[in-house]
């Protein structure tokens, strides 16, 4: 059933999907190895090299890259948290000429736990893995790149 919706997708999409699939589960290890200012540096790096584009259409509107991701990330859950979610919008999104900002923020549970969550805004005010307002509190920018 999947495999059918899959085929049933346009080309970009499936393109986009596949993307996606690859992308997540190499965040964590790449998360692991590198300390984080620098994995996303490199990220960044990667996202300036525009993609190439194969026709007419092939460039998903930035609704269906988070919708990629999120659909990526039910498949690949032990590769899917918050911030690799948010890394992999990030790049696909930047990587189709899309501004993408990732956002981590904190906040204080009930119980006086720490919390921390990563997010994407895109444009148009679209997100990803946005949390419920007011619960997080956004941090400082991480780069001088304007995220």
């Amino acid at each position: 059933m999947r495999l059918r919706k899959f085929f049933r997708l346009p080309f970009a999409e499936r393109r986009l999907f596949v993307a996606a699939a690859l992308a997540l589960p190499l965040m964590r290890p790449g998360l692991h190895l590198l300390p984080f200012r620098a994995f996303r540096r490199l990220l960044l790096a990667a996202a300036r090299r525009p993609l190439r584009a194969h026709g007419a259409g092939d460039h998903p509107a930035p609704e269906r890259v988070l919708w990629a991701v999120e659909a990526a990330g039910r498949l690949v859950p032990w590769a899917s948290t918050c911030l690799t979610r948010a890394l992999t919008a990030e790049l696909l999104l930047r990587r189709r000429g899309y501004p993408g900002r990732m956002r981590l923020g904190v906040a204080r549970s009930a119980a006086g736990a720490f919390l921390a969550h990563a997010w994407v805004e895109g444009p148009g005010g679209i997100s990803i893995d946005a949390p419920a307002p007011a619960i997080f509190v956004p941090l400082p920018a991480l780069d001088g790149d304007g995220t």
